[in-house]
């Protein structure tokens, strides 16, 4: 018969047993490594370049084309979690403001570059924008797991104020680099100017609205831009990124992020367009060459504790089987 102290003991062990398990599950297989702010939590390897092409598709079917309808040129950074180029709801930057209004990027890439390499690699530009409804521009850009979130924006033109982008997209899911996603483009208002239609006069607004989604029923906000009864509209554009490679031994710089403000602590998950497709991830044996991988599943979380976890479960039983 088992005594009191024999099954105090196997408690004990039961428990820390227990313990291990649930440590390694909260390690997610990557101890020691720090995140940056708001929520980061890519462990990545190395620095990652990848592709980003913007498909601008204009579709007749839910969007009045105007004259001379073109794009300006793609425009953004990939960045820390403690940076934010524009977002859903708050007033606009002025490089945002130049970016929506004109086409400008000076003013924008000049805002990117006052972030401080602390928080991003080089601006993500593409050379030229696309002088028609439609066409097709891409670029490359790096990433890595203190910068592993992506912001890109590109004028609608003619327009009052409106644009198409994302806002703190992931390039990583815990140890693995996003091997491939799509984004569906709607329109967005930047709130810095009254027009209601795409040739129309300026109508600056002061002080400056937030930035808004232009859905077929905010008429407030533009009168021309969808075509009548439309209510669900295909999307606008996509971006379309595509991994290219991982350099393991590449310098990645700690950024040491200081606590972030409220600014940035709104969820990015509600302000990113729709994913056309679901993202695949990258093996974690990726090398420096070599095409992507098509591995669609997420790392594992197997560390020391997982093993220790096991082998106390595994006294524990043997002992309960002996009594």
């Amino acid at each position: 018969m088992m005594s009191y102290l024999s099954f105090r003991a196997m408690v004990f062990v039961l428990v820390f047993g227990l313990y291990c398990l649930l440590l390694a599950d909260a390690t997610g297989g990557t101890p020691g490594v720090q995140s940056c702010g708001c929520g980061s939590t890519c462990s990545a390897a190395g620095v990652a370049t990848y592709k980003v092409e913007f498909n601008a598709i204009w579709p007749l079917a839910s969007y009045v084309i105007p004259r001379f309808a073109h794009w300006s040129r793609l425009v953004g950074a990939s960045h820390s979690a403690c940076a934010v180029l524009w977002r859903n709801n708050i007033q606009c930057s002025p490089g945002i403001e130049a970016m929506a209004e004109f086409g400008g990027t000076g003013t924008l890439n000049s805002e990117v570059t006052a972030l401080g390499s602390q928080h991003r690699p080089p601006t993500i530009e593409v050379t030229s924008g696309i002088g028609s409804a439609a066409g097709r521009r891409s670029t490359m850009f790096t990433a890595d797991r203190y910068r592993p979130f992506v912001s890109l924006t590109s004028m609608i033109a003619p327009s009052p104020d409106w644009f198409l982008g994302v806002d703190s997209v992931p390039m990583c899911n815990g140890s693995r680099w996003v091997q491939s996603v799509t984004y569906d483009l709607l329109p967005w208002d930047a709130g810095t100017d009254g027009g209601l239609t795409y040739e129309a006069g300026d109508v600056d607004i002061t002080p400056n609205g937030n930035t808004v989604r232009i859905r077929p029923s905010n008429t407030n906000l533009a009168t021309n831009l969808y075509q009548s009864g439309v209510t669900n509209p295909a999307p606008m554009g996509e971006l379309i990124f595509t991994f290219l490679s991982v350099d393991t031994a590449a310098s990645i710089t700690d950024p040491n992020c200081t606590p972030c403000t409220s600014t940035c602590t709104k969820s990015y998950d509600v302000l990113v367009d729709t994913r056309k497709a679901p993202e695949t991830y990258v093996s974690n044996s990726s090398t420096t060459t070599g095409a992507p991988q098509t591995t669609t599943s997420t790392a594992s979380s197997v560390t020391p504790y997982t093993f220790v976890g096991i082998l106390f479960t595994l006294v524990v039983s043997a002992i309960f089987c002996r009594w």
